[in-house]
């Protein structure tokens, strides 16, 4: 009887076998089942991958392709900008005709202006060696820089102060500057490096805030200056300012070639120097 209890008998087949080899067979079949499931399941996940990695390189590429269509778009568009706003330098000859111009410009200038707004010329009654431009500020008059322009005359200079289109307007309504364009600024900015190229023998410009986006402008294509001061320049859009092509245009063009500077304006330093340009110019000492 205890032999006997030790032992278990089952059917299978027909035989008659111990406990443990029924065990031992049916553990086999449950493995050998468990890894058929698990490689099908294997399978599964490898196409599943498969699928999944073959629609990721569709999306791969098609974003990559907006990219290049978005970024080379934007290029067009900035070189369609850029060509709108090309120079049209026309430098008078002598001290004489850069007066008259002046006066031409000066003349010009809308009536409804403020008599106090309109463009200043200080000069010594000749070409002089050096001669100095200043551009106002977006909604300002040149007489922000009167006092600037002063210090600046008693040390030699000639000095032009023009006014901004649709500027220093009587009324002093904002709603005035809603005409200004672009293509207005450019030729404002190539008419006064016309008339300093007359004036002096070295053309300096400086600009505060849209005046400073002017100077930038002007040392970039105007090979009659020698340098160029940037005041807090307005460059850059704000996050709501303009189209977002502009924004996007705005930060594809960063590489400027131009090294900027932003700066407050302590007259120190406007005394001091005034910055040059990034491209090579002629050797200078002052």
């Amino acid at each position: 009887m205890f032999a006997r209890s030790k032992l278990r008998y089952a059917e299978v087949e027909g035989q008659p076998e111990d406990c443990l080899a029924v065990g031992d067979r049916v553990g086999a079949a449950e493995i050998s089942f468990l890894t058929r499931v698990l490689q099908g399941e294997i399978m599964k996940l490898s196409q599943m991958l498969a699928k999944t990695g073959k629609q990721l390189g569709i999306l791969v590429t098609l974003i990559a392709g907006l990219i290049a269509v978005f970024y080379f778009t934007s290029h067009l568009l900035l070189g369609a900008a850029r060509d709108s706003l090309t120079s049209h330098p026309s430098p008078v000859a002598n001290y004489a005709e850069a007066v008259a111009r002046f006066e031409k410009v000066q003349s010009s200038e809308e009536p409804t202006a403020s008599p106090l707004a309109h463009s200043i010329l200080l000069t010594h009654g000749n070409r002089t060696e050096k001669v100095i431009v200043f551009f106002h500020g977006y909604s300002s008059s040149p007489q922000q820089f009167r006092q600037l322009g002063e210090r600046f005359f008693q040390l030699g200079y000639n000095v032009l102060i023009p006014l901004l289109p649709h500027h220093g307007m009587a009324d002093r309504k904002l709603e005035n500057l809603s005409r200004l364009r672009a293509e207005e600024l450019r030729d404002c900015a190539d008419t006064s490096v016309d008339i300093a190229a007359g004036l002096g023998d070295r053309v300096c410009v400086c600009g505060l805030s849209a005046g400073g986006a002017m100077a930038a402008w002007i040392a970039e294509n105007r090979k009659e200056v020698s340098r160029a001061l940037l005041i807090a320049p307005a460059l850059v859009l704000g996050r709501r300012a303009g189209t977002f092509l502009d924004r996007i245009g705005v930060f594809l063009s960063r590489g400027s070639r131009l090294y900027l500077l932003t700066c407050s304006p302590p007259t120190r330093m406007l005394l001091n120097t005034l910055t040059r340009v990034s491209r090579p110019r002629r050797s200078d000492n002052s």
